[in-house]
Parts: C-alpha cells; structure tokens; sequence
C-alpha cells in the first residue's frame, strides 16, 4: 500500500486510542469492524467474568474467530446442497429428454 491512496485514521477500543494507517477506500468498513471489536470487548468486560484487557481480547478475537468460521461452514454446506439439488433436477430433465434432446446438453 502506498502513502498516496491510505490513510492514517484512529480507532477507539475500550477508551485506548490505536492509530491505523488503512486504504482511502476502506475507511468505513475498518472504522466499522473496530466499533464491532469494542462492542464485544465491553461486552465480554462487563459481564464482570473477565478483567484482564489482555484476556478480554484474547476471548473475544476467539469468538469472533468462531463466529466466521461458523459462517464459513454455512456457506460452504449452502453451495454444497444447492450443488446437489441442481444435480438432481438435472437427472430428472434428463429422464424426460429423448436420447437426441440429451446429446444437445
């Protein structure tokens, strides 16, 4: 990334300060996952569990984590099934088609 298209923006997490430089275009969407970062660390903080800052990022980047690999797999096991059914439905086209008609597939 060169200086000319990036920026340097700060992001506020817990009330500390953290300078980041990030890509012109992507401003919103970084200044949107930090607002999303510090909603669950003060979630994770004022359930009184957890004190330790250090912790607290730690337990919340890993739920995070987990929370897009569970989308990940949804995605994954969506394409697979819609996979199957167009397989399916193909089969099926195929049994109504004359032998001449499938050549042409």
């Amino acid at each position: 990334m060169n200086d000319v298209d990036s920026r340097d923006i700060v992001v506020d997490i817990l009330g500390k300060k953290y300078p980041i430089k990030c890509p012109a275009n992507k401003i919103q969407e970084l200044q949107d996952a930090a607002t999303h970062v510090d909603k669950e660390m003060r979630k994770m903080s004022g359930n009184g569990i957890v004190v330790d800052v250090n912790r607290v990022a730690i337990i919340t980047a890993i739920n995070l984590a987990h929370q897009l690999l569970a989308v990940r797999t949804g995605e994954s096991d969506n394409v697979r099934n819609i996979s199957q059914r167009l397989e399916i439905i193909k089969e099926k086209i195929s049994t109504l088609l004359t032998p001449t008609e499938q050549m042409l597939l």
